[in-house]
């Protein structure tokens, strides 16, 4: 059995190194109130896509074949994205400076990023691990959660855009 640790391991550990960079945190303060809000909400969406996806595809790479591991290459390179347009001072820009604390939150979101993307292709490279059959969730589960996803996704595309906004 070839079960797959650090893939997951890394992905968590983005969504964890995300919760401190809330607009209007403790660590974000910047404010882009210069930007568009139909703006600021897409970006808020694509981060908040980025973020929440990384916990199925953590559950699912420990034993996931190739196409989940794709998808988990593209969620590392959505990390690399985030970071990497604001680190360069291409998206979003604001007047108010990145302070120390946020510098180091973006590079470490950055490395966790590469580090995905690297460990997800190392893992397509593998041997795929033993498929344990697995029991499907009811239609009504399946609502359930995906009805809770996109209301968390919902709230706190809300929270970041009023966030940023001041």
């Amino acid at each position: 059995m070839n079960a797959r640790r650090l893939t997951p391991i890394l992905l968590i550990l983005a969504v964890l190194s995300m919760a401190p960079l809330i607009p209007g945190g403790p660590v974000e303060n910047r404010s882009f109130g210069h930007i568009p809000v139909a703006v600021l909400i897409a970006f808020n969406a694509f981060i908040t896509l980025v973020v929440l996806g990384s916990i199925p595809l953590a559950a699912l790479a420990r034993r996931g074949g190739r196409d989940i591991l794709v998808w988990v290459i593209a969620d590392g390179l959505g990390y690399v994205a985030i970071f990497a347009l604001d680190l360069l001072h291409i998206f979003p820009v604001s007047p108010t400076p990145m302070s120390p604390a946020l510098i180091g939150f973006e590079l470490a979101g950055l490395a966790f990023g590469l580090a995905i993307i690297g460990s997800a292709v190392r893992d397509l490279r593998r041997p795929q691990p033993e498929q344990t059959p697995s029991r499907a969730l009811s239609a009504g589960a399946r609502r359930l959660i995906l009805g809770g996803a996109l209301g968390l996704a919902g709230i706190v595309i809300i929270a970041g855009t009023i966030g940023a906004l001041h």
